[in-house]
């Protein structure tokens, strides 16, 4: 059950999208369209579809839009119900979920899902036809995922997804997707040592399934250290740095012609003196080596203007 590999490489871009989620916005998206690039397009589409199947399918109960209040509490009361007496809660859980079942709205949620998804990866998405068509195949697969999933909900014990990175019970030798690993890689650019079971997956590409505390299938993850990643990574940090080195230079050759309009601006770019000799002196020591003005005492100089009038009227007399 899942979209085909190769079907991913369709899409493409030169720009970055929005992912929802701090985890999803880790992975190392780069605008171009190289290999590492459609690479990580692929992983990203997978762990939007993961999200979208872990939030809008995989669900204890299919209930219209209008009950989703009320969906937690229940399932408290049900767990609440199953510590005290099991065999209740499952004959509860199982009426439930077949009720729930029947309700007109569910045979829309695969393609309300599909056009979720579809929503959010559509700057990657070439054109009309192209997205008519993945949302086909998105439909098919998420109400494929309903199937299977309807039976689960009536098993003996409550069914479960993992989809969190922080789990762990992520393992990178049995949940790593091996087409992540095609990307050739120089072994310099490897981690060195076993840092993945540090740093646990970088992304989910299907979710774990649980029932109870049995693992009935076992999910796919991204790693930090498959080569896809690390490609990617690396390809995003040379354009960053060719990005950094392109804007030092225009603004160098923006200070340059800033500096030119100046000297054009003044003549010859020196102060000159008084006496018409070129200055030297910077700015600020030219700004100093002005004579100072004498401050005055505001109340003096009234006093000294009355004294000069009073002089002048007696002259006149």
């Amino acid at each position: 059950m899942g979209i085909p590999y190769l079907y991913c490489t369709n899409l493409i871009s030169k720009t970055y999208i929005n992912l929802p989620g701090s985890t999803l916005s880790k992975i190392p998206q780069v605008p171009s369209n190289t290999e590492p690039a459609q690479y990580i397009r692929c992983a990203v589409a997978e762990a939007v579809i993961a999200q979208t199947l872990a939030r809008k399918v995989f669900l204890d109960f299919y209930l219209p839009e209008s009950s989703r209040a009320e969906l937690s509490a229940l399932i408290r009361a049900l767990a609440w119900l199953r510590e005290e007496h099991p065999r209740q809660a499952t004959i509860a859980r199982c009426q439930i979920a077949t009720a729930c079942n029947e309700h007109s709205g569910k045979g829309q949620i695969p393609t309300l899902a599909a056009e979720e998804v579809c929503t959010i990866l559509n700057p990657w998405i070439s054109d009309n036809t192209a997205r008519e068509r993945l949302a086909g195949d998105l439909t098919n697969l998420f109400r494929e995922a309903m199937d299977l999933w309807q039976n689960l909900q009536r098993a003996e014990e409550p069914a479960t997804t993992v989809v969190d990175v922080g789990d762990a019970n992520w393992l990178e030798e049995e949940d790593a997707r091996s087409e992540y690993n095609k990307v050739a890689v120089g072994e310099e650019h490897r981690p060195q040592g076993t840092t993945s079971g540090l740093l646990g997956p970088l992304a989910v590409l299907f979710p774990q399934i649980w029932i109870g505390s049995q693992l009935v299938y076992h999910g796919f993850a991204l790693f930090h250290t498959q080569s896809a990643v690390i490609a990617a990574s690396l390809e995003r940090s040379q354009r960053n740095s060719r990005n950094t080195n392109t804007n030092r230079r225009r603004m160098s050759e923006s200070e340059k012609r800033d500096s030119a309009h100046q000297r054009k601006s003044s003549g010859d770019g020196t102060q000159r003196s008084s006496l018409g000799a070129p200055s030297d002196l910077s700015y600020s020591e030219r700004v100093n080596s002005r004579p100072q003005r004498t401050r005055t005492d505001p109340a003096a100089s009234v006093s000294s203007t009355k004294s000069q009038r009073t002089g002048s009227g007696t002259r006149g007399q």
